[in-house]
């Protein structure tokens, strides 16, 4: 844009100031006013989906509106603390009435330009979604498959049971039935204990009741430190303190404070997407805390599937097993951990696995690293005699053999919607301090890069 567009253009602006949260233009609302992005970021919500989200400094918003005199498109919120530049239509129809056609002429160049590279994403977003779509179809077949062949399995369980049962087969009938005893004794332990989720975001509350509505758990929420607060006092009062509380990072300058008012109470700090950011205030919490649990603010299905597994393992006591995360029926692949040379072989065979149930080699690729960083350190780290540790001075170059008594096992599931990988041995525990140092190195490295 020329300098002379530039100084017509601040002749009819004004600056607007918008909060993190604050909604800037609402979908369906007549506005007469184009805005531009001077600093902060902002999402594009449609239909209650975030779409997009727009960090450019000169990004435009309400273009659409201003040119067709049509409702908004969209609404707009401040993700961030944002600034902006706001031209009212009527000062923008003023400058465009002017003699000289030169603003008119740039203004309608910048609104084609911003509505060409928004039509050239949109068409990369379909093509994307193209692409996506066909691999979904070459996973439902997959998982068809699997369904098939886990049907027959089953029918192959109830057909050993009743032959079990007609020839008083006791012990295979016990073991036949184990894995639907298991489940319902879950269920079972789950039913009546008392949650409290302290979160104040209304959408992630929603998932929250999605997660352990269905679990049998008596569940309440708390959106701000006074609700927090009284429920527990309430609760405290009653004798019917909760048992487990999951509080956001939002409130988790209450930690101490929820762990005065619930003592007993498992708390379980619920990680966002800006877990990078407060690594340090949760190695301070870390005492007052028994879990932390992953959630993503963008895939709800991942959220309420980690949040009810949590629930059920805390609640259960029965914390270890890939299985719990995964659909019944899923069969969990295992694998001994022998020696350093065995690694590649080892990551080998998950990718395959994973790759054979439709998975995209990107996500193999990242199951893999974190793979390989589990292998290592039941290899060179965890061994241990005497107290002291046998490998972990080694180079990772050089080859280790574990003895029998250090082996350890490498285990990887899917089950279409989630891949898991864990790795066990038979040496100490795995304390919040040793995740959230790696965390912290990780956050870093990123943040170097």
């Amino acid at each position: 844009c020329s300098d002379v567009f530039i100084d017509e253009l601040v002749k009819v602006a004004e600056k607007e100031t918008y909060k993190a949260g604050d909604t800037i233009l609402k979908e369906g609302a007549r506005t007469e006013r184009l805005l531009i992005l001077s600093s902060g970021i902002v999402d594009v919500i449609v239909n209650g989906e975030k779409v997009a989200h727009l960090q450019e400094p000169g990004s435009l918003m309400g273009e659409i509106s201003v040119l067709a005199g049509r409702p908004a498109t969209a609404t707009i919120i401040a993700r961030t603390d944002v600034t902006l530049i706001r031209v009212a239509a009527p000062a923008l129809d003023k400058a465009l009435n002017q003699p000289s056609r030169d603003f008119g002429f740039e203004l309608y160049w910048l609104f084609a330009t911003v509505l060409a590279n928004k039509m050239t994403n949109t068409n990369e977003k379909a093509r994307q979604f193209e692409i996506a779509n066909r691999s979904l179809l070459e996973i439902n077949r997959t998982l068809d498959q699997k369904v098939q062949e886990r049907t027959e399995a089953t029918f192959k369980r109830l057909s050993d049971l009743q032959k079990a049962l007609a020839a008083k087969d006791l012990d295979l009938a016990l073991e036949t039935l184990k894995p639907i005893s298991e489940m319902f004794s879950t269920e079972r332990a789950i039913r009546s204990r008392r949650v409290l989720v302290a979160e104040p975001d209304r959408k992630q509350q929603t998932i929250a009741r999605m997660a352990l509505g269905g679990t049998g758990a008596r569940l309440e929420m708390a959106t701000n430190p006074d609700e927090v607060t009284a429920a527990l006092e309430a609760s405290a009062a009653s004798n019917t303190s909760p048992e487990l509380i999951f509080v956001s990072s939002e409130l988790a300058p209450e930690l101490a404070k929820i762990r005065t008012l619930a003592p007993k109470a498992k708390i379980v700090y619920m990680a966002g997407n800006e877990l990078s950011t407060s690594i340090e205030s949760l190695k301070q919490s870390a005492p007052l805390l028994s879990n932390i649990v992953s959630r993503h603010s963008e895939d709800r299905n991942f959220t309420v599937k980690n949040m009810a597994t949590t629930v059920t393992k805390l609640v259960s006591n029965d914390l270890f097993g890939l299985e719990k995360y995964m659909m019944w029926g899923v069969e969990a692949q295992s694998c001994p951990i022998t020696s350093s040379s065995e690694r590649a072989a080892l990551l080998e065979k998950m990718q395959e696995h994973l790759a054979s149930l439709g998975v995209r080699s990107k996500i193999t690729d990242r199951a893999a690293s974190v793979g390989e960083e589990l292998l290592m350190n039941a290899i060179y780290d965890a061994p241990l005699k005497n107290g002291e540790h046998c490998y972990a001075h080694l180079p990772r170059t050089t080859a280790v053999e574990l003895s029998k008594e250090e082996h350890g096992e490498f285990r990887f599931a899917c089950d279409g919607m989630l891949a898991a990988i864990s790795v066990s041995d038979p040496f100490g525990a795995f304390r919040m301090q040793t995740l959230l140092d790696y965390l912290e190195r990780n956050a870093k490295s990123k943040g170097e890069s």
